[in-house]
């Protein structure tokens, strides 16, 4: 075995013991509407809820210094009625997409939101994205809620 001292400032960091920073939102996001179909009004509202559900990605600086961000992942609450009666109620959590997204994908991801599309016979269409934090890779499931109160899951993009 030999040694060799180091001139890199980058290879002091390996002695720091710095703890990985947390990347996090605490803030509630909520959005609801009223939409008609067949005359008939139905009500949604989606809420996105940051949790302490730790999702690790590790990244490389310009030096090759792997570099850990913790992030929060969400849970998203999506509600549906028609009138006073309760069609559908639940919260989401990104294990529920584990059949439409690789698993190894899904580790490093957040869900990120819910975002109404729109509504037809099938009942109303939302749209999940899962996405890994500061990365350009997403996949966007759409989530249908069934005036029946049946949910599925179709993917749309990735």
């Amino acid at each position: 075995m030999r040694l060799r001292k180091s001139t890199s400032q980058a290879d002091s960091l390996a002695f720091c013991g710095l703890q990985p920073e947390m990347i996090s939102s605490s803030a509630i996001v909520k959005r609801d509407s009223v939409v008609l179909y067949n005359g008939e009004r139905y009500h949604w509202y989606v809420v996105v809820n940051p949790t302490k559900y730790q999702v690790t990605k590790t990244s490389y600086n310009s030096e090759g210094v792997g570099v850990e961000n913790v992030y929060y992942d969400n849970i998203i609450h999506i509600s549906l009625y028609h009138g006073a009666k309760r069609l559908f109620s639940r919260d989401m959590k990104k294990q529920m997409y584990e059949d439409k997204v690789p698993k190894e994908f899904l580790s490093q991801a957040i869900l990120g939101g819910m975002t109404y599309d729109y509504i037809d016979a099938k009942g109303v269409h939302f749209n999940a994205t899962l996405c890994i934090p500061e990365e350009a890779s997403c996949y966007m499931v759409e989530t249908l809620v069934g005036f029946d109160g049946q949910l599925s899951m179709n993917l749309l993009e990735y």
